[in-house]
């Protein structure tokens, strides 16, 4: 519900001045969010940090952000900090997230060992948590232990189905473990299983689709499918970026550049994996033209 969000975040904002100013930090903060750049997000979780040095959730906040700009060395230090906190404490943390975005950190930086370990205390204070059974299967994959990654991937699903999820919801996700883990085939397989399961649905489409153009598997065909859930969704700003990465990949950098740039218009809030592309095909149009 971006477009309420919006409308109080403002509203918030215009009475900033009668705030204390940790709260007009955190307003600075959720407007940076919704009209700003993740740097400026960080600028004034910094602050709040200063401010006050045991407020695990700014610093939950400020890991996650340099994990969606994908620096993750710089996240690991603030996720770490929660744990330390709550430590400090004597209570664990608030949610599963406060360990698997740091496991995120430590797996993107190879750091497999520390992972797990995390892991083994997450086990402990939030069991059977779909979200860590995600990680731990990808972990698994990434080390090669196919049987370990089986079975955490079967437990997810049992845990899943108990939770009502279609069985398309669960396949999309083990889909997404297979693809984290290096196996794309199997990636691939679940994500065609997924859309078989309804095919009318432009989600499934374009989760198929972008995985195609994404690894370089069959770059014509996502943008089939990409193109088929535009024609469902025409405004939709992530099937956008779906087609428009595909007419990059196919160097088509021109028709590619004004798609993204019309993805990038309708994003709701800042999304780090468009503005990439949008700058890539940005480069390769100026590129282009000065040879």
């Amino acid at each position: 519900m971006y477009t309420e969000a919006k409308k109080w975040c403002l509203k918030a904002y215009e009475k900033r001045e009668e705030m204390t100013h940790l709260q007009r930090l955190y307003t600075n903060w959720a407007h940076a969010n919704f009209f700003e750049t993740p740097y400026q997000e960080i600028r004034y979780l910094k602050e709040i940090a200063e401010t006050d040095d045991q407020l695990p959730n700014a610093f939950y906040i400020l890991g996650y952000t340099y994990e969606l700009l994908r620096d993750y060395e710089k996240a690991i230090p603030y996720h770490e900090r929660v744990l330390d906190i709550r430590k400090e404490w004597g209570s664990k943390p608030s949610w599963i997230y406060n360990y698997t975005s740091l496991g995120v950190c430590y797996h993107m930086t190879g750091r497999y060992k520390e992972e797990a370990k995390l892991y083994k205390k997450a086990e402990q204070d939030f069991p059977d948590s779909p979200e860590l059974l995600y990680r731990q299967a990808v972990l698994s994959l990434s080390q090669g232990k196919t049987e370990d990654a089986n079975i955490y991937i079967e437990k997810y699903k049992s845990i899943r189905r108990e939770n009502s999820w279609s069985e398309a919801q669960v396949t999309a996700v083990i889909a997404r473990i297979y693809s984290e883990g290096d196996f794309p085939e199997k990636a691939e397989e679940c994500y065609q299983t997924a859309l078989s399961l309804e095919p009318g649905n432009p989600v499934r489409m374009n989760n198929l689709g972008w995985f195609l153009i994404d690894k370089d598997r069959d770059v014509n065909k996502g943008l089939e499918l990409a193109d088929k859930a535009l024609e469902m969704d025409p405004g939709n700003y992530l099937y956008l970026d779906t087609k428009g990465w595909g007419l990059y990949k196919q160097g088509k950098y021109q028709e590619a550049l004004e798609i993204l740039e019309n993805s990038w218009e309708l994003k709701p809030i800042y999304d780090h994996d468009v503005f990439l592309h949008l700058e890539a095909a940005r480069k390769a149009v100026a590129d282009n033209v000065q040879l």
